[in-house]
């Protein structure tokens, strides 16, 4: 009774005082995205009642040939990614939790095709008033993976009390000041939500050095991820079932033979052109590039990171970077802002890279090598295939296929190269 005295009294205040707040908002969302001003739609509310959910539109419309709506990526504005960086869209919800319809804090609102989705402990989310601020909010928010954000949600429910409320509304009001864990690695929003996967299966392809290098960081990962889901190494060497590391391994057809209805796979093979036609021969087979980001791991503001990376521990991507596909960044690597990297690129252990450099499909960049900043209008261009040698230190542009060592970095000749 005194959390629902003190939603009223701070959701009601909180309208008042902050009405020219809405006022400004609504007409900047009028003016950059048109009408309607306000995003509404049907969320399942305490006990999954439906109710309708409030917020102001971060998104424009938008449409492929076919009727669809565009990826959120792709109908996510400027604008919009403020918006929500800053959580004032969020500000209209204030009415729900007037209306009693929401809380101040709780789980958030989700979808109601989800409904039916969620375990039995899952469920217990809807048990409590839905919020605009949670306990999984403010420990990861997008940042992490379905299975521990229900988590989150189940522990509140379980444990919830005004002096928890109270630590969640304190450490939400630094969160939006840091902007923090607004985005999935690589994604605009949240990924949605497609159930619990009990057949769901990983697996590291590879288990050489790097595969045995991966491997650490890719158990983190789906341990906050899917921590019931069995993780496997493959090698293609093997004519049945191994160890290695204390994981089973299996080959390829093996593998390909479990089960499971969802199969996910890391390549971890240094060699950019067998990760291509492996990854290729996945996607014939239906199977999923895993992307494996670890912890200790800096990605900053606005990063596009594209399926099958593998980002090692004390890498750091800076903000605006683009990376394509099956992108491995070894350990103390980095790339600076307004980067564009190409698929399949290798990153050795200590590269630097600074930022407003393109670098095309399959380079190699060797361990410990430096290359130089570019500027917007004259970015430096590393070409397609370069390989760029340990140590280098790139002050001007590599051209396709080129490889290149020493300080400042030159073309070795075909003796260097061969000898190298």
């Amino acid at each position: 009774m005194l959390k629902r005295i003190l939603d009223i009294l701070i959701s009601a205040t909180a309208l008042v005082l902050l009405s020219p707040v809405y006022a400004y908002i609504a007409y900047q969302v009028k003016k950059n995205l048109g009408t309607p001003v306000l995003f509404r739609q049907t969320r399942p509310g305490r006990y999954g009642k439906p109710f309708q959910m409030v917020k102001f539109r971060t998104m424009k419309d938008a449409w492929d040939e076919n009727g669809h709506p565009l990826p959120d990526s792709e109908r996510l504005t400027p604008f919009g990614q403020m918006l929500r960086a800053s959580s004032l869209d969020e500000l209209p919800e204030l009415w729900n939790v007037l209306k009693g319809e929401m809380s101040l804090v709780g789980p958030r609102p989700l979808l109601m095709e989800y409904l039916p989705l969620y375990s039995e402990q899952q469920a217990k989310r809807h048990l409590v008033r839905p919020g605009i601020t949670g306990h999984a909010q403010v420990n990861g928010r997008n940042a992490i993976g379905w299975a521990q954000k229900f988590e989150l949600d189940t522990w509140y429910v379980e444990n919830r009390s005004l002096w928890l409320d109270l630590q969640i509304l304190l450490k939400t009001v630094h969160k939006v000041i840091a902007r923090a864990d607004i985005h999935s690695a690589g994604e605009a929003t949240m990924s949605k939500f497609t159930g619990n996967e009990p057949d769901a299966v990983y697996a590291v392809y590879g288990a050489a050095g790097c595969g045995r290098s991966l491997m650490p960081v890719a158990r983190a990962c789906l341990a906050q991820t899917d921590p019931y889901a069995r993780l496997y190494f493959i090698d293609d060497s093997l004519t049945g079932e191994a160890e290695i590391n204390d994981h089973k391994a299996l080959n390829y057809n093996d593998f390909l033979s479990l089960p499971h209805t969802q199969k996910h796979v890391l390549i971890a093979i240094a060699n950019s052109r067998i990760r291509a036609a492996i990854a290729e021969k996945l996607q014939l087979d239906g199977i999923r590039l895993w992307s494996v980001i670890a912890d200790e791991a800096l990605l900053m503001d606005d990063v596009e990171i594209g399926a099958g990376a593998a980002i090692s521990p004390f890498v750091t991507i800076g903000s605006n970077v683009k990376i394509g596909r099956a992108f491995h960044a070894n350990l103390y690597s980095y790339a600076e802002h307004d980067c564009v990297i190409g698929d399949y690129v290798t990153f050795a252990p200590g590269v630097q890279c600074n930022g407003n450099v393109r670098i095309g499909d399959h380079a190699y960049i060797g361990a410990a090598a430096v290359i130089k900043q570019g500027t917007p209008d004259q970015p430096l261009l590393i070409g397609e295939g370069a390989v760029i040698g340990m140590g280098a230190v790139v002050t001007k542009n590599v051209a396709p296929g080129i490889t290149v060592a020493g300080n400042p970095a030159r073309p070795l000749t075909q003796t260097q190269t061969n000898k190298a």
